[in-house]
């Protein structure tokens, strides 16, 4: 690496001034017919070795979601050129997808672009021409909106040798496929392709229909995946995954697992530059990658993490300047290679798997149940740990019950790992007080209305003690037991590891102290044929209806109780401090439905009162999460720290430059802790800048919007108010403990 660019850490985009001329021109005409995106461009900072420093306005992937990104279009109406095909991203929590359209020359680009690229990709790891592609994505016209439908159709016109397998209707179809063809001499080399769900797929159907035999007799044998399992509650890690699919092959094959990186909005793919796939890429010919600070104004030196951007040469209709939501750092830019290390915090939900979500049931680790609480109660390790005799824990043999009398001292000495620091500890003791109430816990074991019934309870991934308020309601009214589920492996998002552990040691302690193995951990999901009597989920709405919608496949019509999406507010009085709000707002890490997603003002407060109340509200935030990181995993929590909320700040600020809306921003980057003030704002002008919905899904997690009391917009008005530190007897979302219980 003898470039001095290189030596000094500037990387460089290697771009001639007449490729950049063109893509600026390309983004000039867009901005004739589409004004509306100005606002939300970002000037970003570059190094150029040919031109020096260079500032390109590049523009925030969910711009695509908002607005017709393209020349072809007028402010949504269609211009004289006519749009031959239009492409969405994969369907998801989001109700708006993104859109990416194409004319003649938009889709011839992406046509030569990704065939390009791919036998770029194909050289590099000694694919033949004539290699036969076993596709498990779906053809065009199953799939007519997603361009990664086309781009397979593109390489199929193009002369290789492309076989569609429908595994998302029938998941033995990829057996049945190679056992057909078993002498087919043309399959000694062949690549299979498809979504990582595709995969997973196959190898559940493999694991437990399959024999677990090989059925591949190819000799060598690529396996690309593309699209991650974001969006979904489910989640594999690539190791998993390919221990699994290394069983459907001999094992004298020589088998390279590798990975495509690509987009809706992108007309060009990187792939893996290694085997097994290691989360670098290299970029096709006509994509170059950069990665960008998170204040979003200039690129990062190289080996820096930022924001990945993108400059795709082969969008020649609409936007080629891309900043996305991805998490990544520049290793060459001569190679154009670079690392993917996940998802920013407050990214949307996207991913090509999501296609086939709906058709995806399972995880591999199912049908391997983990019983961790059950293991860990009988280690000789855990009863050390603990300090208590497990030899007394025993299964209970009646629903009869006792009350459940939680000592909060002693629950919360039982919880000594390094998950449990010393501000968990504290929001879980708040939760705590008001615990034992004699009369109500009577009146629940004398109803019994549980009577030997199982609870599965699908844990919340925010907040660790939420399953424990239904589970001790459960004990009360005689369930037999329950199944607690944990919650999806999110590697995107590190805290939800520490959840995972603070549940486990959690239900670990309640069993302790009811003297029984109550509770049980499982690692996997909740399967179809669960044999619990009713469901406990807490999760977003589309969480909810998914299950609800897997369960229809199910003999017995189980009840499943839904706690889903909700919104809270906290109404701020004069004689209430910025310290003591911060401790109502950074309880959980601010991460709980519960949450103040609005404060709502004094309507007597003046401009000066609020900014002031802001600012030492930050400060005090800042101050409360410090004390609420378990110091353990601080240094990996402080690389995504100073991601969270940027995207959701640029949109913000877009808007409110596009309606002229005064707008106040405080915040405190180091720990992403965001007060946005909006005392300077009408009702109509909060409703017309579309922010009455968005703002509250940004809150949370360090962010607080802060409205005066006579300035609310009406769907603010009714939003609910909750004590955000729910004891056991208290209403959650308008409902008791025992009524959510037994409803239907």
């Amino acid at each position: 690496m003898n470039d001095p660019l290189l030596a000094n850490n500037h990387p460089d985009i290697l771009l001639s001034s007449v490729d950049i001329a063109r893509l600026l021109d390309n983004c000039d005409r867009i901005l004739q017919v589409q004004p509306q995106l100005t606002p939300w461009i970002r000037l970003v900072r570059v190094t150029n070795s040919l031109n020096g420093e260079l500032t390109l306005p590049f523009l925030p992937i969910r711009c695509f979601r908002l607005f017709p990104v393209t020349q072809l279009m007028d402010c949504g109406s269609p211009t004289s050129t006519t749009i031959i095909q239009t492409f969405r991203s994969s369907g998801s929590t989001q109700e708006v997808r993104a859109s990416h359209h194409m004319g003649e020359s938009g889709l011839a680009s992406y046509r030569q672009a990704s065939v390009e690229g791919f036998r770029s990709a194909a050289h590099r790891f000694g694919i033949a021409e004539d290699t036969p592609i076993i596709s498990l994505v779906p053809s065009p016209s199953d799939w007519p909106e997603s361009s990664l439908a086309a781009m397979i159709s593109f390489w199929k016109d193009a002369g290789l040798d492309v076989r569609h397998v429908d595994v998302e209707h029938a998941p033995a179809a990829l057996h049945s496929f190679f056992r057909a063809h078993a002498t087919d001499p043309q399959l000694r080399s062949c690549v299979v392709f498809g979504t990582s769900l595709h995969h997973l797929t196959v190898a559940r159907w493999h694991m437990l229909h399959g024999g677990r035999s090989p059925f591949i007799s190819a000799r060598r044998i690529w396996f690309f995946d593309t699209g991650g399992t974001k969006g979904r509650t489910l989640q594999t890690t690539h190791e998993v995954l390919q221990a699994q699919m290394r069983e459907w092959v001999n094992g004298e094959a020589d088998v390279q697992f590798l990975s495509e990186y690509g987009m809706c909005e992108l007309s060009s793919q990187a792939y893996s530059t290694h085997s097994p796939h290691q989360s670098t890429f290299q970029c096709s010919p006509t994509l170059h990658a950069l990665s960008i600070q998170p204040h979003l104004n200039s690129a990062c030196a190289l080996g820096s993490v930022g924001f990945l951007g993108f400059i795709d040469e082969a969008n020649v209709e609409s936007w080629p300047f891309i900043l996305t939501e991805d998490l990544g750092e520049i290793i060459d830019p001569h190679e154009r290679t670079f690392r993917l290390l996940g998802r920013a915090p407050d990214a949307t939900i996207k991913g090509c798997s999501l296609n086939v979500k709906s058709n995806f049931r399972f995880d591999l680790s199912e049908g391997q149940e983990c019983n961790t609480t059950t293991r860990e109660l009988n280690s000789k390790h855990h009863s050390g740990h603990l300090g208590t005799n497990y030899s007394m824990l025993k299964k209970a043999e009646s629903a009869a019950r006792s009350r459940f009398q939680i000592d909060p001292l002693r629950l919360t000495d039982l919880l000594t790992t390094p998950e449990w620091d010393l501000g968990f500890k504290e929001d879980l003791a708040a939760s705590l007080v008001r615990w034992n109430n004699s009369e109500q816990e009577k009146e629940l074991i004398e109803e019994c209305a549980l009577n030997g019934q199982s609870l599965a309870i699908v844990a919340s991934a925010n907040i660790a003690i939420t399953w424990l308020f239904p589970a001790v309601h459960a004990w009360l009214m005689g369930a037999r037991q329950v199944d607690l589920h944990l919650p999806s492996i999110r590697d995107e998002d590190p805290i939800s590891q520490i959840v995972r552990r603070q549940i486990k040691s959690l239900a670990l302690a309640f069993n302790t102290l009811s003297s029984e193995s109550f509770i049980t951990v499982h690692d996997h999901r909740l399967p179809d044929d669960t044999s619990a009597d009713r469901i406990v989920v807490f999760g977003h709405d589309e969480t909810i209806r998914s299950l609800r919608a897997n369960l229809q496949h199910s003999k017995r019509q189980l009840p499943v109780i839904g706690l889903g999406h909700f919104q809270n507010k906290i109404v701020i009085k004069d004689s209430d401090s910025p310290q003591s709000v911060a401790l109502q707002t950074s309880r959980w890490l601010g991460r709980g439905c519960l949450t103040p997603l609005l404060g709502i003002l004094p309507h007597t407060w003046s401009t000066q009162q609020s900014q002031i109340f802001a600012r030492e509200w930050c400060s005090a935030m800042s101050s409360r999460l410090k004390l609420d990181f378990p110091s353990i995993f601080r240094t990996k929590l402080q690389k995504q720290i100073q991601f969270a909320h940027r995207h959701n700040l640029a949109e913000c600020s877009a808007r409110a430059q596009t309606f002229s809306l005064p707008v106040t921003f405080h915040e405190s980057s180091s720990e992403a802790v965001v007060c946005l003030g909006l005392e300077g704002c009408t009702a109509d002008q909060i409703e017309a800048a579309s922010l009455t919905q968005k703002i509250p899904d940004w809150g949370g997690c360090g962010w607080l919007t802060l409205v005066p009391a006579n300035q609310l917009p009406s769907a603010w008005i009714n939003m609910k108010q909750e004590s955000n530190s729910p004891t056991l007897w208290e209403p959650h979302q308008g409902r008791f403990w025992r009524d959510w219980l037994l409803h239907e």
